[in-house]
């Protein structure tokens, strides 16, 4: 189980285990679970995105619990294809 709270300069998650042992982490930012696609673009991608389109190179790399249900569809990638 997972507790998100405000923090000053970022969010203090909590984790509890199945044996009750409960752990906080102070990060300098988190993506809570409600949160939308559009906000974790803006939050993620964006600014690297601005820097690719400028010239300069830029990686994302993801990290999700292997089965934890993280992939989702892409289909508007499939249809933006530029043609020369």
């Amino acid at each position: 189980m997972f507790k998100f709270a405000p923090a000053a300069g970022g969010q203090l998650v909590s984790v509890c285990s199945a044996d009750s042992d409960e752990r906080e982490f102070f990060l300098d930012d988190a993506i809570l679970p409600e949160q939308d696609q559009e906000h974790v673009f803006n939050t993620v991608a964006r600014g690297l995105v601005d820097k690719v389109t400028s010239g300069f190179n830029a990686s994302c790399i993801a990290y999700g619990q292997t089965g934890a249900g993280m992939s989702l569809p892409t289909p508007h990638l499939t249809q933006a294809r530029h043609t020369p």
